[in-house]
């Protein structure tokens, strides 16, 4: 008996290293269809394989079985394939089976099973072992958990049996004990019971005594203010008028549902001054007030045109600040036509406003004002019947450069369309240029 040595070959020939019918038993897990094992010498090259069943049939590798857990670096350093284990994927294939193959050698192919009978012969009786042989052994060891039965702890048999003497007792004495506070606790809960009867017993018997318990005289209950009166019978209950007998609290009940209660419902729902409040009791302002306040606003239908309550603004000023404002576009041809600005009152005159240059209505008179302040000399040459006719009279008559040398402005109007709506006639603005004047 030995161990089976196989040198490394890298060429999948060598002679030495082929292994034929190697036999080897099929296991089948329960739910599983592949069996699987692994060749005595360890690695192989795959393509030389071959397997056989115990009917002796042939099996082909990719159907019957596969070989699985390929050595890369072999297969690259070696150009052929090596693998490690065998997987049979056909359930048909009968065990054991007998498998011939390449070995690839070297230290991993020794065999597990020779290992195993080798260790198995041998007789440890002749291999005696000194614990002062051994070497590298560690001075101390972890200790691991472990239990010991109660007598077999050195010097402590008799306190433990002692232990479990007591162990035992307990639970009779503890039973006595509980059976002693048991029969205590249902005894004072008894007495506890007696006792609690007899004083409900005495509370029933004071709650039924009409016979004056307490001895209380007639100068401690004040007699003199009660009545000798009885109390009310049942036809009594519900009758107001009845002035000699005492009312229970169900009669109380009746009259205030009879009488009290329909008459404050009555009152809550009466809306129109019940307690004929005044005014000035509450702080609010009077019906006349209120009426003098508003004779000085427009009303809600009244028209806010030529209207001196709106606002408090009079007419003329109102208009006025409205053509100031408003932009000629709106004037000329928008919601505000010129002519629906005001038209009975004096100096209403459309005529009398000229279209600025920041597209804002202004009287002449205003506009005049502001140019001759900042522009200093200004000719007004009156109404055309046009800008080019406006433009042959400055140059002919105004020609006079030091009379009107450059800069100096000019000012002209021309009707040059029908203004049906009521529209001012057009004005122009010219300017005088050392070529002469243009049209600004």
């Amino acid at each position: 008996m030995g161990i089976t040595f196989i040198p490394t070959d890298f060429t999948g020939k060598a002679v030495g290293n082929l292994r034929t019918d190697e036999v080897h038993q099929l296991i089948t897990v329960a739910n599983r269809v592949n069996r699987a094992f692994v060749c005595k010498h360890g690695a192989f090259y795959s393509q030389t394989m071959r397997v056989r069943d115990a009917s002796g049939r042939l099996l082909t590798q990719g159907v019957d079985y596969k070989t699985v857990y390929h050595y890369a670096d072999v297969s690259k350093l070696t150009g052929k394939e090596v693998m490690g284990f065998v997987i049979v994927t056909n359930q048909a294939v009968q065990s054991p089976v007998r498998v011939t193959y390449q070995a690839l050698g070297g230290p991993f192919s020794i065999s597990a099973d020779e290992l195993r009978e080798l260790l198995d012969a041998i007789d440890e009786s002749k291999f005696p072992f000194v614990w002062g042989d051994i070497i590298g052994k560690p001075t101390a060891y972890v200790p691991s958990p472990h239990s010991h039965e109660y007598w077999q702890l050195y010097g402590l048999e008799t306190t433990v049996t002692e232990i479990n003497r007591l162990a035992a007792a307990w639970p009779y004495g503890n039973k006595a004990v509980i059976n002693e506070n048991k029969g205590y606790a249902d005894d004072y809960l008894a007495r506890a019971k007696t006792e609690i009867d007899k004083y409900q017993a005495a509370v029933n018997a004071h709650l039924r005594d009409f016979q004056n318990p307490h001895r209380l005289t007639p100068a401690q209950v004040q007699r003199e203010l009660l009545n000798n009166w009885g109390m009310s019978g049942v036809f009594h209950i519900a009758d107001p008028a009845n002035a000699n007998t005492y009312l229970p609290i169900a009669g109380v009940v009746q009259i205030m549902a009879a009488e009290l209660l329909p008459t404050m419902d009555a009152h809550l729902k009466n809306f129109n001054n019940a307690h004929n409040t005044t005014a000035e009791q509450v702080g609010a302002f009077t019906i006349g007030y209120v009426n003098n306040v508003l004779a000085t606003k427009l009303d809600w239908g009244d028209p806010a045109v030529n209207s001196v309550l709106f606002g408090g603004i009079a007419e003329p000023t109102f208009y006025a600040a409205a053509r100031t404002a408003i932009p000629a576009a709106n004037v000329v041809s928008g919601k505000f036509q010129h002519a629906q600005l005001g038209t009975g009152w004096d100096g209403n005159d459309p005529s009398n406003w000229c279209l600025t240059g920041n597209q804002k209505w202004t009287r002449w008179s205003e506009f005049l004002k502001v140019v001759n302040e900042k522009r200093g000399k200004i000719a007004n040459i009156g109404q055309t019947s046009s800008s080019g006719q406006s433009l042959n009279i400055l140059n002919s008559v105004f020609s006079n450069p030091v009379a009107w040398p450059v800069g100096s402005l000019a000012i002209g109007s021309a009707v040059e369309a029908p203004a049906p709506d009521n529209r001012p006639r057009v004005i122009y603005l010219f300017r005088r240029t050392a070529s002469g004047w243009i049209l600004q």
